[in-house]
């Protein structure tokens, strides 16, 4: 909700002055998109009492169903007195299509990633110590995770090879960037290269699913990526 609805309305009020309560309810709620944003906004004029401390027991009663991929960051809260479902597997739903697209069982596609996500955070390590402490480009960085993560990559970049879809067909499936495809692309394929792992193009590709969901590895150690905590 932070990128995709508050940047537009942050952008639809830009330069107005929020004098009132009434400017802001009717700014945000004329912000719109071309691909179709609609926004519902009214004033709660209720009373909330500040200070109010909020116990570890109350925060684990809450009706929270997290979901299969991040659960930390996405999840369902239900309202008040409607219990949550059934605590998410600790395994990862599978995209059904991705074992007959990419020609790799998931245990295979795992242990792909798991090898290129540990070539790539070793070449990264080598270059830090390559570099001078004070060299600020080699230092770790922090903040959001990247929009298009490295098991994602991958699994683009053996689409890629094994059906020859091009890089603006992959950035739609994946919801990147032209800019972004082409990079993992030129990074995923150079790892491979050095892995001497060869895509077998097939002869008769199937056709591309209408979207790809995000693919999370069952061993995310070895990626070179890690989740942060947000509750």
């Amino acid at each position: 909700m932070e990128h995709r609805l508050f940047s537009h309305i942050t952008m639809n009020w830009r330069g107005r002055p929020l004098t009132s309560h009434d400017v802001v309810i009717n700014s945000i709620a004329a912000t719109t998109t071309r691909a179709g944003l609609t926004v519902r906004a009214d004033l709660d004029d209720g009373s909330y009492p500040t200070g109010v401390k909020v116990s570890n027991a109350q925060m684990a009663a809450l009706p929270v169903s997290r979901h299969p991929f991040h659960g930390d960051w996405n999840y369902t809260l239900h309202p008040a007195g409607r219990t949550a479902g059934p605590p998410a597997s600790s395994k990862p739903e599978r995209p059904a299509a991705l074992p007959e697209l990419t020609g790799l069982s998931p245990g295979e596609l795992d242990e792909l990633i798991a090898r290129l996500g540990a070539l790539r955070q070793a070449q990264r390590e080598q270059r830090a110590r390559a570099h001078p402490a004070s060299d600020a480009r080699h230092k770790p960085r922090s903040g959001r995770p990247p929009v298009f993560p490295f098991p994602d990559r991958v699994v683009a970049t053996v689409l890629h090879l094994r059906l020859a879809l091009p890089d603006d067909t992959l950035a739609h499936l994946f919801g990147a960037s032209r800019t972004t495809m082409r990079r993992a692309l030129a990074e995923i394929r150079d790892l491979l290269d050095q892995q001497g792992h060869r895509i077998e193009p097939v002869t008769a590709p199937p056709g591309p699913p209408a979207q790809i969901p995000p693919y999370a590895p069952q061993a995310d150690g070895n990626t070179g990526s890690k989740i942060k905590r947000a509750c």
